[in-house]
């Protein structure tokens, strides 16, 4: 019995699920999608990448990846991403809306247009994972990986970095990069429960935004919450084969 090995599409598995956002669509990748927010904010995603918009007039909210609401374990992410846009139709600030995503899990990156500011923030642990330029003159761009960023900009690696690199890499092949730093000067990595203004490029810590207060972890209602999160996620994870033993996966 001949056993066929299985045939891949080498052009769609480059860059799988991958995204780049930026003052206008990337050229060179016909078959990803396209997805307007702003007139100088364009996003240019891979095919396998989940994404779904949410609009109203001059109000949108985009979402890249997937997201887990453990009070509504049966909720898409259309569900999820209609129900905030529709608390920002009634006028709540951005603020409210990051707020208002705490309790919810996955991994996933938001994009948030209340038709006054546009922000960037993702799940609370990071593990959707943004890059952004700094005072790249074309502009400021943004995607999930810094290598994409420096194909499409022509960046050089920075010196420093490279040094950083061999001396870790005999050490710890799989390390990580300190701060908000990245191979490149010009970009840098979104840290967790902070948010990127695309009208400014700055960014900005949303949590904590106070004190936090002791609360133990073995309270009833979140042992609920906790379980739910959990069949939740083994739940979405049938739909995603792509699974790794390592500490990072470059592939989800």
């Amino acid at each position: 019995m001949t056993v066929r090995e299985p045939e891949y599409n080498l052009d769609r598995l480059l860059f799988r699920r991958q995204f780049i956002l930026g003052p206008r669509f990337v050229e060179g990748f016909p078959t990803w999608k396209r997805t307007a927010v702003r007139p100088r904010v364009r996003l240019t995603v891979h095919p396998d990448l989940p994404t779904y918009q949410a609009r109203h007039e001059d109000l949108s909210i985009v979402l890249l990846g997937y997201m887990l609401d453990p009070d509504r374990t049966l909720d898409t992410d259309a569900d999820i991403i209609s129900r905030l846009l529709s608390h920002v139709e009634a006028g709540e600030t951005l603020e409210e809306l990051i707020r208002r995503t705490y309790p919810l899990g996955g991994r996933w990156i938001l994009i948030a247009d209340s038709g006054r500011d546009c922000w960037l923030f993702n799940d609370p642990c990071g593990s959707r994972q943004l890059f952004h330029t700094d005072g790249h003159p074309s502009g400021l761009w943004c995607a999930s990986q810094p290598g994409l960023l420096a194909e499409i900009l022509k960046l050089a690696p920075d010196r420093d970095a490279l040094n950083f690199i061999r001396a870790y890499r005999r050490r710890e092949p799989q390390y990580w990069w300190p701060g908000d730093t990245s191979p490149y000067t010009q970009v840098h990595h979104l840290q967790p429960n902070h948010y990127l203004d695309l009208e400014t490029g700055s960014c900005h810590r949303y949590w904590p935004d106070s004190d936090l207060a002791m609360r133990p972890m073995g309270a009833p209602k979140r042992r609920g919450r906790l379980a739910s999160m959990i069949s939740c996620t083994f739940s979405s994870l049938i739909s995603w084969p792509a699974l790794t033993a390592s500490r990072r996966s470059e592939v989800s």
